[in-house]
């Protein structure tokens, strides 16, 4: 098992019980304020609250209690085949409440809602284990009236139907909300031989989600053919308007057809056509909206590795697409450039260009390879008027690949040329990774921003501004932020 793990400046500590279950984990802000403590061999309650990991197991080795950094601690209880059939968090906690799931036979969540309960989970975990143990109760729900189609058998037995807010149902379309016409299965307009089938075992076929403090439900059907296939499913918003929308599959499952229609004050209808090739690669989308024409919208073509080798947006009814975009990928199957195939920027057809450098030294950049994946320089260009603008950073890292500096670069008419302006430097991080200083340019290379932030645990509690407090952003009050 892993005890500890380091980068070779920061290290990060796992702390397991006897049963190989890990217990606490350490990261590498909390070592740092370990070590630095006048004795090591206590911990600060707080920090461990504040950034530490923990967990907490019950005698079935069960996960009964968790904390996150800067988060507060979650509860779990579970029924006698181990699900988890109430929760708690914080927020939970001081309003006296626990969000539950029932079970049906298959083990499928039916209904969850809250209850009611100020016990601990210690004391709830043990009344659940009581419960089951003194009777024959079984630890799911079958069809009833009880709730909304259901029984109301297993722990929790105490709620009602007002403690209840969302309700599933399968196998069947026996549920109330059903035979509703507007939630009823309609062959869709524009998608040919959509069939709906009975064939719906094991399958969701329908569910109703309250509103948040009220007594709205929404409801939702869902439809499938005989292979059991989704091929609809209807739903009611909370306005009142239903949502149908409808599906085609072709012969390698994928997704070829589908509408959506929309009956509100003014109907919408949204059809899509996807085309593929025999190894099932996406090659074309076509669209249309209400009675309008039906577009291509996109086409792709693929090399000989299945990578995107071009994409075209947009045909128009001029017959010509809007933009072609080329991609193209080192021996690694990273992206490295975009519409940069034929060597040069077309700025008359291309909205823009990019070459990626990741191992690749440039000796315009004069960027430190990377073998790690990080990006170590870009270069893009964009027209500008009858002419095209060329821009690039250098990007260095440090030992734990996190950035630290972003060079800016130009060119005009001759090579390219480092600058001042828009760059990042000196950017500093604690332990854990959380940004503490950074210092940015303006587009004149002067001096913008020169920041300091200040933690609580790891959040982020305030920034400091030394730089220029002319630039910058706008806050809501009028006043000017880093």
């Amino acid at each position: 098992r892993l005890i500890a793990s380091s980068d070779g400046i920061n290290t990060t500590y796992y702390v397991y019980n006897e049963y190989d279950q890990l217990l606490i984990l350490v990261p590498p802000l909390l070592t740092e304020k370990i070590k630095t403590q006048a004795n090591n061999t206590t911990v600060n309650v707080q920090n461990i609250r504040d950034l530490a990991f923990t967990y907490t197991y019950d005698q079935q080795n069960r996960l009964s209690a968790q904390s996150k950094p800067g988060a507060s601690k979650e509860y779990f209880v579970y029924d006698k085949l181990d699900r988890p059939i109430l929760y708690q968090n914080h927020s939970m906690l001081a309003k006296k409440t626990w969000l539950f799931n029932k079970y049906n036979k298959e083990g499928e969540i039916i209904y969850s809602g809250y209850y009611p309960s100020s016990r601990t989970q210690a004391a709830i975990q043990a009344e659940v284990d009581q419960f089951y143990t003194s009777s024959n109760t079984k630890p799911y729900e079958t069809e009833g009236t009880a709730i909304y189609g259901y029984t109301n058998t297993s722990f929790p037995t105490g709620i009602s139907i007002k403690d209840v807010y969302s309700v599933l149902y399968y196998d069947h379309y026996g549920f109330d909300f059903a035979s509703q016409a507007n939630l009823k299965f309609n062959a869709p307009g524009k998608i040919n031989g959509v069939i709906k089938s009975n064939n719906t075992n094991g399958t969701l076929t329908g569910g109703r989600v309250r509103k948040l403090k009220s007594d709205e439900w929404s409801h939702f059907v869902n439809y499938y053919n005989f292979k059991q296939e989704l091929i609809q499913t209807v739903q009611e918003d909370f306005l009142g308007h239903t949502h149908r929308s409808s599906f085609a599959y072709n012969f390698l499952n994928a997704l070829s057809e589908f509408e959506l229609t929309i009956n509100a004050d003014t109907d919408i209808t949204l059809y899509r056509k996807s085309e593929f090739d025999r190894l099932g690669r996406l090659m074309k989308v076509f669209q249309s909206f209400n009675e309008g024409p039906l577009l291509t919208i996109a086409a792709y073509e693929y090399n000989r590795l299945g990578q995107l080798k071009q994409q075209a947006i947009h045909k128009g009814t001029s017959g010509k697409f809007l933009q072609a975009i080329d991609y193209g990928y080192d021996g690694n199957g990273r992206l490295l450039s975009i519409n940069q195939q034929s060597g040069t920027f077309n700025a008359f057809a291309d909205a823009f260009d990019i070459r990626y450098f990741y191992d690749q030294q440039d000796i315009d950049f004069s960027n430190t390879p990377s073998y790690t994946g990080n990006i170590t320089a870009v270069s893009w260009s964009t027209p500008e008027g009858m002419k095209e603008r060329k821009l690039g950073y250098r990007y260095e890292y440090n030992q734990q690949d996190r950035l630290t500096k972003a060079n800016g670069y130009k060119k005009n008419q001759g090579p390219w040329q480092a600058t001042t302006a828009n760059s990042l430097s000196s950017i500093n991080y604690d332990a854990n990774g959380n940004i503490t200083a950074l210092k940015r340019t303006a587009a004149d290379g002067s001096l913008m921003d020169e920041l300091t932030y200040t933690y609580d645990a790891n959040r982020l509690k305030s920034v400091s501004e030394r730089g220029n407090k002319t630039q910058g952003f706008t806050q809501k009050t009028g006043e000017l932020s880093a």
